[in-house]
């Protein structure tokens, strides 16, 4: 039974309301107040478990090509607590394979990333897969560490090349030397087991065009013995400037293998270079565009479907009759029209979601979080989603990042149109 914030006990921790209800006395309101406080802090900068914020969400999660495994939590949720330790085991034994981060929706500051993916109840724990993320995938097994565990490995990307083996990833000794040969170095695992190892597919996303990684089997002796390998499981590594052969003598865990590794691999690769908000163009300065209403399919069509290149698309919830929410309303457009401003190489339009606009927000997964925004590419399908905060710095930055073509799209399988039919997006690009 899981002990509920605001008064309820239940089995299921769903916000403030759980799947089996009973009143609280008065006696035991009192101590929640004085119990729930000391349980805020599930997790520790201790912990294997990264912590996360509104702030360094889109880093840790959706810059990253590793798998991320995702806790939405609340301190006063009981089968939150419940799940700690296993949640703590399984981040210690992901190390170096996937990250394992924890999202306390209790946080104001978090409150609308919760919405964002839709958290309804807690524990939620969603999958982010390995390479270009796409849409989160819940996770619904058991919830123990070996669960988490088997789930997360299962969505490593495998970046190895099979030296010697068919398929896909198959390629010859020969053909695997010359691979960008004189620019990178190359790395290769000999192994007698039937699979790539987690961790061997793990540094190859690690280090996935910084170095190459190829495996072969035990099988292949004549691979083996122009190696000079006799010790099964060994790495070995090739310069791209001698072609000599080292052998790495430490242990074959993730810390040791990542310091041999740094050495020759090329450095990560900075940051594109961004042009400064405001900045002009070569060419002059582009006439901002105004915001448009989406009243209408054909509206939407014409801007976003028919024209090639990206438009922003903002949700807002205006109420005509009520001062508030047309004074908030005058405010959001405002910032959008600074924005247009700022970034005018974008066709900006706007949805009233009381009105229009809802079946985009539940097409893309955007929450119910008020105002939204999201960029979009009606030819390609391709769109991605505002996670942070609707305000002039955080949109600057990521129409500048969507510009630079950084950071992580999805993909749309069907358009979705204006009304409320709704159409489901696919998990990546």
């Amino acid at each position: 039974m899981a002990l509920m914030k605001g008064g309820v006990v239940g089995e299921f921790c769903h916000l403030w309301i759980c799947t089996r209800k009973m009143k609280v006395t008065g006696a035991l309101v009192w101590l929640l107040g004085v119990v729930l406080p000391a349980a805020n802090a599930l997790y520790s900068s201790k912990d294997a478990v990264i912590q996360l914020t509104l702030k360094n969400f889109k880093k840790e999660v959706l810059d990253t090509e590793h798998v991320v495994i995702a806790e939405f939590f609340a301190p006063w949720c009981g089968h939150c607590q419940k799940l700690v330790p296993e949640y703590k085991k399984a981040a210690e034994k992901l190390k170096g394979l996937a990250k394992v981060v924890a999202v306390d929706c209790d946080d104001k500051q978090n409150q609308p990333l919760c919405s964002q993916y839709g958290v309804k109840g807690f524990p939620t724990i969603k999958i982010f897969p390995g390479g270009v993320k796409g849409l989160p995938q819940d996770y619904q097994g058991p919830r123990t560490a070996k669960g988490l565990v088997d789930a997360a490995i299962a969505k490593i990307p495998n970046n190895v090349l099979q030296i010697g083996g068919s398929g896909k990833r198959g390629i010859e000794y020969d053909a695997f030397l010359a691979q960008q040969a004189g620019e990178l170095d190359k790395v290769i695992l000999v192994s007698q087991k039937p699979s790539t190892p987690p961790l061997y597919k793990a540094l190859s996303t690690e280090y996935k065009n910084r170095l190459i990684l190829g495996e072969v089997k035990s099988s292949a002796k004549d691979i083996l013995e122009k190696l000079n390998v006799t010790n099964i499981p060994s790495v070995i590594l090739i310069p791209k400037d001698s072609g000599q052969p080292i052998l790495y003598e430490g242990p074959l865990k993730h810390a040791g293998l990542v310091k041999f590794l740094d050495k020759y691999a090329l450095a990560k690769k900075d940051a594109p270079s961004e042009k400064k908000a405001g900045e002009k163009s070569s060419k002059g300065e582009a006439a901002a565009p105004k915001p448009i209403e989406v009243k209408s399919q054909s509206t939407f069509d014409a801007e976003c479907i028919e024209k090639s290149g990206f438009c922003v698309l903002a949700f807002f919830a205006v109420e005509p009759e009520y001062e508030e929410s047309v004074k908030e309303h005058t405010n959001n457009l405002s910032l959008l029209e600074d924005i247009a401003k700022l970034h005018p190489g974008y066709r900006y339009l706007w949805f009233n979601t009381l009105e229009k606009g809802k079946n985009f927000m539940r097409t893309v997964q955007m929450g119910d979080s008020l105002p939204g925004l999201m960029a979009l590419n009606g030819k390609k399908k391709a769109y991605r989603l505002l996670t942070g905060p609707f305000d002039k710095d955080a949109i600057n930055e990521f129409l500048t990042e969507v510009s630079n073509a950084k950071g992580r799209f999805f993909k749309l399988d069907v358009m979705p149109s204006v009304e409320d039919k709704i159409v489901r997006a696919t998990d990546e690009l």
